[in-house]
């Protein structure tokens, strides 16, 4: 699998869309015309959240990454933050470690929440989920969720 999907000019891509920005992959959060042939862009990092800016000419082109989203079941969480997932197909995932962000926190003290009140059946309704980010050899834990049943 390669790195980047393709290049395009900066002027082509839109709000969200994501781009290599300082060898980084980023989504474009901010980009409006600065001057005669010019364009401002902000974008943040998916990983760490750092935002770039840069005043770039619309002919440049740039790498637009590979970005793929996968979304497991939270099984475990460990002492040293490694999770344990579940995917779709069954497969057991570990060797991923939370966030050292608020976010990680957030994750640990919900999930902890939920088991002390038995609100977690791992045979049947988990529906404790986290989102990993994958891109330019990198994955992430970025986000999560708690869905109830639909029955």
């Amino acid at each position: 699998m390669t790195t980047f999907a393709r290049r395009a000019r900066i002027s082509s891509l839109a709000l969200n869309d994501c781009i290599v920005l300082e060898g980084r992959p980023c989504r474009i959060a901010e980009k409006y015309p600065n001057g005669y042939n010019k364009l401002f862009i902000a974008a943040m990092d998916l990983f760490t959240g750092e935002c770039y800016e840069r005043n770039i000419d619309v002919r440049e082109r740039f790498d637009v990454p590979h970005v793929f989203r996968v979304h497991y079941k939270l099984v475990n969480i460990s002492e040293d933050g490694q999770v344990t997932l579940l995917s779709r197909s069954g497969a057991i995932r570990s060797g991923l470690k939370l966030p050292n962000s608020e976010l990680g926190e957030t994750i640990k003290r919900q999930f902890n929440e939920l088991l002390k009140e038995g609100g977690l059946d791992f045979e049947f309704n988990n529906n404790f989920q986290v989102t990993v980010t994958q891109s330019m050899g990198e994955e992430h834990i970025t986000s999560f969720g708690v869905w109830e049943d639909d029955a």
